[in-house]
């Protein structure tokens, strides 16, 4: 994955492309745009695989539509692993929810369910909080732009909302 990243780096124009293909495959991410959450879940057990995605975000080196698909499937692996490397990734998601306004509403939402399951993990460090905030300002400027995905918004922020009163 290193490799690949590097030389993409390099901008070899002769080595972008099969270098971002094996790139996405260390990252679990399908030709299909879907993630294989069993190969994330692998790379992110170690520190360099969690370095190697948020470099990766960092960089943009990630299409815009593939984000929508990893951010939840990620979110959920780094609250189960609980590594104490995690705020560079923390970091890369909170800017990229920021900064990149096409997000799909349905993996927000999904991501927000993540959230809400793992809300101790999720909520115990400064970085998680920046990002769960990030999450939820983007979900929100979402639902000001989108009728329909202001309803199912409006019941999650509910959920949410009842959530943080109940700790």
């Amino acid at each position: 994955g290193y490799e690949s990243l590097l030389n993409i780096l390099e901008n070899d124009p002769m080595t972008i492309q099969p270098n971002l293909v094996k790139l996405f495959k260390c990252l679990g991410i399908n030709k299909n745009k879907s993630i294989d959450a069993n190969v994330l879940h692998i790379v992110m057990k170690l520190s360099k695989g969690r370095t190697l995605l948020a470099r990766s975000l960092e960089l943009h080196i990630v299409p815009k539509a593939i984000l929508s698909n990893l951010l939840p499937v990620s979110l959920r692996i780094m609250y189960q692993e609980k590594k104490d490397s995690d705020d560079r990734l923390f970091g890369a998601w909170t800017n990229l929810l920021k900064n990149v306004t096409e997000w799909d509403g349905s993996f927000l939402l999904q991501a927000v369910d993540v959230v809400m399951e793992h809300s101790k993990t999720a909520l115990e460090t400064h970085s998680g909080m920046v990002l769960t905030h990030a999450l939820l300002q983007r979900a929100n400027e979402t639902a000001a732009t989108n009728a329909e995905f202001a309803l199912r918004w409006n019941t999650t922020e509910r959920a949410f909302l009842n959530l943080l009163s109940g700790m």
